[in-house]
């Protein structure tokens, strides 16, 4: 494998070196700076309609190679807002231009990166992408990723697999589905294939998008159902230093019988973060600790995290700019399977006999580090070449005794040039090598080898984009798979604030070690292999419309989209009774492991909502949110349901109401509709905050739950079919430039109800947040 991508990258840079072509004599300097603090920006994208681009440099200059003639040049930025302008280029002229760029304040203003790895507007975008406010995160005390994707509209987290429009059921112990990138490298276990969402350090985070859909042809395996992508930030011309402190307890739940504790459940947490440049170094500490005592006994958290980002831009090489970034979490969780009953045992684990017995609870403590050297290099033709590199290891202890080790080593080259006609082209080569040492999943070792490009084009108002990668697996010095995937999009205004798009995207997930080779038990409960296991692929398609509204002293945009998923060779967690090869089924093979389900089909639609605007001189309103409708269709357990017509007929007359003819083929554990929104007003110095998630029914569950699980079938007998509501309020003020306090209150009407089947979510709960900024 090692000669395989050696070859390939020999012929990728062969390809790049020969048919990258020169550019004109002429050159028209460049500078783009912050209007506000004055300070350079690096890696602008620099467009001349028409005539290719370039990117500035890590002083914020750029060169331009033109002839004579008249261009319109177009400037954007990350976080900031487009501008253009016009020149006329002569012989004998010397052109220093010079582009002061103000911060975005307005979401159709905003620029992404998910898409394409590079900047563009988020209404140029071919595909959905949900980019979240950090300011929001911040007010809302988000210090973990998982608590922050939570509010994105058809975002929801099962047993801490993240899953995006119904695209995974109950899938503990499974690989993810949806990658998470953090600063363009991935940040998924080599033994699980899931995420550590602890190490992810959110007080530094700039910008987080969540693109919807199949993306493997861009991130690769594991973006089977989608990406998280989440940049942390630079330091400015100006030093900062951020720091925040939180304590919050849960109340009482509303059912008496069911508490368990003699004291509040409580989480306090710390996290501080310094951003400072020292002349062409930059440098970013952090550091976040929190201790919680969770509503679920025995589900108790301590985590511990330092993080570092580096960078070094030196004065002798233009263009070159390179560093290492790292992060270190320490991190004792606890992971809850199911209550012990219904009633008084509803927040305690099956199995758990007296205070020191932890049943069906499984916890572990883990260490993870990860170190990213990387060199990016802006050339004289305003390609750039990036490599970058993530060491990612993660050290286990269990509970039950024993220790365990996996580690991922990662390497990825890319090339992205800016071509006339404002096509960008972006490929690159990787390689990624991952080992385990663990008694539940063996000794193995495994490799991961990709090739890829994409292509945007611009032709005039149309955006077209097409990607291909190929990648080959494998484990254990065996071919486990070789699969090429493809991508296609395009983007039009069909008037000046209407967008419309479309797109169809291939993704696959290999399956992961711990999938196909765990064997282990928690508590009561057994969990089995499945060295079987296939990998699972399909294909998502989407055809939507932005719609952008300006009204005076408001900025918002619509956003309707229409989606169909297709997997096969669908991969869930499912109980069952899986005996050994020639033995008879029995009680003492009843447990969990990950099935290939064959045939499943999701489609729906998604109407997103998003703007600000001022209601009067002193108030300021912010809204974000979501609807979400899916049919989840399982084609095995209802082959009728392969037909269009059958399909379409189940999509549109099960839309509200719940057919019990109809519920065996649907997929497991999944919410039909769904309901995201947060709604923000600032009155001078106060900020005043609510939001809503709704949660519709879950009409299909494995059948053996509710015989193996205790009360679950009278329970859910007796659950509300019409879904659940859950509201929150927040009260902040700000008390100078530097210091904030704000309140939160979260599921204020102290509603019952679970994501999972007996595993209830948090009662009413409080928390006080300070910060600092400086």
């Amino acid at each position: 494998m090692l000669f395989m991508f050696r070859y390939n990258l020999f012929i990728f840079l062969s390809l790049i070196y020969f048919f990258v072509p020169g550019a004109s004599a002429q050159n028209v300097n460049g500078v783009v700076t912050d209007s506000k603090t004055n300070e350079p920006l690096i890696g602008v994208n620099i467009l001349v309609e028409g005539h290719g681009g370039t990117s500035t440099d890590l002083d914020g200059r750029f060169i331009l190679n033109l002839e004579n003639g008249e261009y319109n040049i177009l400037v954007s930025y990350l976080g900031y807002q487009t501008k253009t302008e016009s020149i006329v280029i002569s012989t004998d002229q010397i052109y220093d231009l010079s582009f002061m760029l103000k911060p975005s304040s307005r979401e159709l203003d905003m620029v992404v990166v998910s898409g394409g790895k590079f900047e563009r507007k988020i209404t140029e975008e071919t595909v959905s992408i949900d980019v979240l406010n950090v300011e929001l995160l911040q007010r809302t005390n988000s210090v973990r990723l998982n608590d922050a994707i939570e509010k994105v509209p058809g975002v929801t987290l099962l047993d801490g697999q993240a899953t995006i429009r119904g695209g995974s059921g109950y899938a503990y112990g499974a690989g993810s589905r949806v990658m998470v990138v953090v600063d363009d490298m991935p940040m998924i276990t080599a033994d699980r294939g899931d995420i550590r969402w602890s190490s992810i350090p959110m007080e530094v985070a700039e910008q987080v998008e969540v693109m919807k859909g199949a993306a493997s042809s861009l991130y690769g395996a594991s973006a089977l159902n989608g990406v998280i992508n989440i940049r942390t930030a630079f330091p400015g011309s100006e030093p900062e230093t951020r720091v925040n402190l939180f304590y919050g307890i849960t109340d009482n739940p509303p059912r008496e019988e069911t508490k368990w504790w003699d004291y509040p459940p409580y989480e306090a947490g710390l996290s501080i973060a310094h951003l400072q440049r020292f002349g062409r170094f930059d440098l970013v500490l952090s550091a976040f600790a929190t201790q919680k005592k969770g509503h679920l006994r025995l589900e108790d958290d301590n985590i511990y995290r330092v993080n570092f980002k580096t960078r070094y831009r030196p004065e002798s090489i233009e263009g070159l700019s390179f560093g290492i970034n790292g992060n270190v979490t320490y991190s004792d969780e606890g992971e809850f399977f199911f209550w012990e009953n219904a009633s008084e045992g509803a927040y305690i684990p099956s199995g758990s006999e007296g205070p020191d017995s932890r049943g069906t609870l499984y916890r572990g403590r883990r260490t993870n580090f990860n170190i990213d050297p990387y060199v990016t290099y802006f050339d004289s033709r305003g390609n750039r070449h990036s490599l970058r590199s993530r060491i990612y290891t993660l050290w286990q202890y269990y509970s039950r005794g024993g220790y365990a080790t996996a580690s991922i080593i990662n390497a990825e080259y890319q090339f992205q040039r800016t071509f006339a006609n404002d096509w960008t082209w972006t490929s690159g080569v990787g390689n990624n090598y991952f080992f385990t040492l663990n008694k539940d999943l063996g000794d193995n070792t495994g490799n991961l080898s990709s090739i890829f490009t994409q292509l945007d084009m611009k032709i005039k108002d149309l955006t077209l984009v097409a990607g291909f990668r190929w990648e080959v697996f494998n484990l254990n010095d065996s071919l486990g798979a070789s699969l090429p995937v493809g991508r296609l999009g395009l983007n039009y205004p069909v008037t000046r604030t209407t967008h419309m798009r479309a797109s169809i995207g291939q993704g696959y997930r290999f399956p992961s070690i711990a999938e196909r080779f765990v064997e282990t038990d928690v508590g009561d409960i057994s969990i089995f292999p499945n060295p079987d296991l296939k990998p699972e692929y399909g294909y998502s398609a989407e055809l939507g419309v932005k719609q952008s509204i300006a009204i005076r002293n408001w900025s918002s945009y619509l956003d309707l989209a229409l989606f169909w998923t297709d997997y096969w060779e669908m991969t869930e967690f499912q109980i069952g009774v899986y005996p050994p090869p020639g033995q008879p089924p029995s009680p003492n093979y009843i447990g969990f492991r990950s099935e290939n389900v064959s045939r499943a089909r999701i489609a729906g639609f998604e109407l997103g909502w998003l703007g600000e605007g001022s209601l009067s001189e002193n108030t300021d309103m912010r809204f974000y949110g979501g609807y979400t409708y899916v049919y989840p269709a399982d084609l095995t357990a209802d082959t009728l349901l392969a037909k269009g017509d059958v399909f379409a007929d189940r999509f549109i007359n099960d839309f509200l109401v719940r057919n019990n003819e109809n519920v065996d083929g649907l997929l497991k554990y999944r919410y039909r509709h769904m309901v995201k929104a947060d709604v923000e007003f600032d009155w001078k110095q106060f900020t005043f905050g609510f939001d809503t998630r709704f949660y519709s029914y879950i009409e299909n569950i494995d059948q053996i739950f509710l015989i193996f699980i205790p009360d679950i079938a009278e329970y859910r007998e007796n659950e509300s079919r019409t879904g659940n509501w859950v509201f929150g309020l927040r009260l902040g003020y700000q008390v100078n430039d530097m210091i904030n306090v704000r309140f939160i209150a979260n599921n204020i009407l102290n509603r019952e109800y679970y994501i999972r089947p007996a595993k209830l979510e948090q009662p009413r709960n409080y928390l006080m947040q300070l910060s600092f900024n400086f």
